[in-house]
């Protein structure tokens, strides 16, 4: 089991991109850039499920995703400061992204707890 697929790498350089640009870039980009992130990581939480992956592996994905967006935005802020950022301090949308993922993340453990695992 490799937590990390060839396709993986395309939504995690998404993330990174996305982050950075926010950081180095100014200008009114950052409704946009919110919007960009919701939607890739709502793409992240979902693309696997239709795929027969096991739940578990959804899981660990959906946690490694998670803390790559927490770990990024946090070296970010260590190093660039809090004012460079302009979506990630200013907009709830963010905090409502992590909680979605981490909510994710408890429901797919709850179903491995009840063994309905979709690719048995």
């Amino acid at each position: 089991m490799n937590l990390i697929k060839p396709h993986d790498y395309i939504i995690l350089g998404i993330y990174t991109v996305v982050l950075l640009w926010d950081y180095m870039t100014s200008g009114d980009f950052g409704e946009f850039l919110i919007f960009v992130l919701a939607g890739v990581v709502i793409f992240a939480l979902n693309y696997k499920k239709y795929k027969g992956v096991s739940n578990k592996e959804i899981m660990n994905w959906q946690l490694f995703s998670t803390g790559w967006i927490v770990v990024l935005v946090s070296l970010l802020a260590i190093i660039l400061g809090y004012d460079q950022a302009a979506i990630f301090f200013d907009h709830g949308l963010l905090i409502f992204i992590i909680l979605l993922t981490l909510f994710e993340v408890f429901l797919s453990s709850r179903r491995l707890k009840r063994n309905e695992d979709p690719a048995r």
